[in-house]
């Protein structure tokens, strides 16, 4: 069992030096890095926000897309009532937060980004209770970055972007 343990710590170090092979870090863009921590504070906020907080994450007009339709939102009131009905359904199986499994994001353009996700949501006992897919259509506006397209998906469906 010493001998294993040797092994696995010599593998282990050889990965970490980066001995494995000679593959070169993928520069992330300004836009994609602000992207990132920009979904890092959406999805916090659904456990902590009221609706109309959470609503400020999204651009007017906005799309929802499911497999059984579509769903446009062209005032802001309607995207309020749109995070309040999702908000209402964490609430009903005790959501407390989430955590990204996969995110992936390519810039199109400097204010255009889309990103697509995986996560599991968790409720107050760290209790898993959903693995949700996500794609999204991010604009920066002079606001700030906006989703401006939502996309339910299975989770094991994100996209590559590469």
């Amino acid at each position: 069992m010493c001998v294993c343990f040797k092994r696995l710590f010599a593998i282990l170090l050889f990965v970490s030096l980066g001995w494995v092979g000679s593959v070169p870090a993928q520069e992330i863009t300004l836009a994609e890095s602000e992207v990132s921590a920009f979904l890092n504070s959406y999805s916090a906020s659904f456990g902590t926000k009221s609706a109309e907080e959470v609503a400020v994450f999204f651009h007017v007009p906005m799309s929802v897309v499911f497999d059984t339709g579509v769903v446009v939102m062209t005032r802001s009131l309607d995207v309020v009532r749109y995070v309040q009905s999702i908000q209402n359904n964490l609430a009903a199986v005790d959501y407390a937060y989430s955590i990204w499994t996969d995110v992936r994001i390519k810039e199109m353009h400097p204010r255009l980004v889309v990103a697509s996700t995986s996560a599991v949501r968790y409720n107050g006992d760290n209790g898993a209770i959903a693995a949700t897919g996500s794609t999204y259509v991010l604009r920066k506006t002079e606001e700030g970055w906006k989703i401006a397209t939502f996309i339910s998906h299975a989770p094991d469906r994100v996209l590559a972007l590469d």
